[in-house]
């Protein structure tokens, strides 16, 4: 027979995905309570106690090394708090256009692993700068290269230029056939598959192809990226202080963009300039202490990754502006061909939200 009375209410078998939280309960452990100054502080937080990852991104690894270089400087905190101290002003200022001039030299280059291989630019004076720019920069590139890594990388006309070079190179070496074909084995086996394993081989192999003669051709490939007859490093170096003064007044990216306009071969009508100005632009405030607002950038890698291509992709180009034109209609007048000025003063406005 059926129980009789009123049937007693069942709970459910699995809560709610959300419920509001009664007011006489205490927060867990472990997270903001209410009223925290930002809420952004506990998320950076519990990620941090995470694990690192076991390959980082190129944002983080350049992260990291300008950390490196703070520390061993014996700085802290940012720039613009520094220069209201006496003691670190000179120091500071100093910091300042070593930011400028290595990120610049690291992204002429295009490839973390050629960021790592030369290291920091402690001193940016006229001596250093010639000791640095057709000299060492090289050595470093030849390094990889005799390791079986590439030194550049693949965003810019000229780094896919050089990537050739390179790749030519290791061709060129050991004329043996078992060796070519070893190579062109372990090429489609990075390509099928990136992992650590078919990369070690692959970097192995074109480190036994790497001769003499291949070291010749990358050498002046190299000087050509470095030194080219565009010496935009050069006139980037002899207009560091107007940069630096528009990254540290803390205006974000607009300022420090139209500052770079100045500079020859970071300006446009010409995708690969707009592309080194803006990558250069993103990186200075975002990795490097220049900027007044401490943001999650100077915690975690990921975060100015994503800020890197987020704000590249909204200043790139459409597809079409870079192809070439269709014939016209006999009837309809003919357009001047060519490709358009993008990013112009007065243009349209990218999105900045959360940016400056």
């Amino acid at each position: 027979m059926p129980r009789s009375g009123p049937k007693a209410s069942k709970s459910p078998r699995f809560p709610p995905l959300w419920s509001p939280r009664p007011r006489n309960l205490t927060a867990a452990p472990g997270r903001a309570e209410e009223g925290a100054p930002d809420w952004a502080s506990d998320i950076l937080c519990r990620d941090a106690a995470k694990p690192p990852p076991k390959r980082l991104n190129d944002a983080e690894r350049l992260r990291r090394l300008v950390q490196g270089a703070m520390e061993r400087q014996a700085l802290s905190g940012r720039l613009v708090d520094l220069l209201q101290v006496p003691a670190k002003q000179q120091a500071a200022l100093d910091f300042a256009g070593s930011c400028l001039m290595s990120l610049a030299l690291w992204h002429r280059f295009g490839s973390a692993d050629f960021a790592e291989a030369l290291g920091w630019l402690e001193r940016t004076d006229y001596a250093a700068m010639v000791a640095t720019l057709p000299t060492r920069a090289v050595e470093a590139a030849l390094t990889l290269w005799k390791s079986g890594l590439h030194a550049a990388g693949a965003d810019t006309m000229q780094q896919r230029s050089v990537r050739q070079v390179e790749l030519q190179s290791w061709d060129m070496g050991n004329d043996r056939r078992d060796t070519e074909e070893e190579l062109r084995a372990a090429e489609d086996a990075a390509k099928l598959t990136s992992s650590a394993q078919h990369l070690q081989a692959l970097k192995d192999c074109r480190a036994r192809r790497a001769e003499a003669a291949g070291e010749v051709l990358v050498r002046k490939a190299y000087e050509r990226l470095t030194v080219g007859p565009s010496n935009s490093l050069w006139d980037l170096w002899r207009k560091r202080e107007a940069i630096i003064k528009a990254a540290l007044a803390g205006g974000g990216f607009r300022p420090l963009r139209e500052a770079l306009r100045s500079v020859r071969g970071y300006c446009g009508p010409d995708m690969d300039n707009e592309h080194a100005a803006w990558v250069l632009a993103v990186d200075l405030l975002t990795i490097t202490p220049l900027t007044e607002n401490a943001g999650p950038v100077t915690w975690h890698g990921d975060y100015a990754a994503f800020l890197r291509k987020r704000y590249l992709e909204k200043n790139r180009a459409p597809a079409g502006s870079c192809s070439r034109t269709p014939p016209w209609v006999a009837e309809v007048p003919s357009k001047p061909r060519g490709r358009p000025a993008t990013a112009l003063p007065g243009g349209w406005a990218p999105d900045l939200i959360g940016l400056a």
